[in-house]
């Protein structure tokens, strides 16, 4: 985040309409301050996603990126 304003961080703090594609928005610690899970039809649903959503955002700095390429182990259910 560029600021940590309350409004940036609300802002960023939970999938918005009119994008779907944003699943979920977990606040983190280190260098990161949120985690935007984003599941995208394509590249270019995500670039437009990007620069649509994230990028115009005053408390948006930098849009680090990491692309799943394989899934070998789907996410598991809790052992509850």
């Amino acid at each position: 985040m560029a600021a940590h304003s309350p409004q940036g961080c609300e802002e960023l703090s939970a999938p918005r309409a009119p994008f779907p594609e944003a699943t979920g928005c977990p606040t983190l610690t280190g260098e990161a301050d949120h985690l935007p899970r984003l599941c995208c039809a394509d590249l270019l649903a995500l670039n437009t996603l990007i620069h649509q959503w994230l990028l115009p955002k005053p408390a948006v700095s930098r849009v680090p990126s990491r692309i799943v390429m394989d899934r070998p182990k789907p996410d598991a259910g809790l052992p509850v």
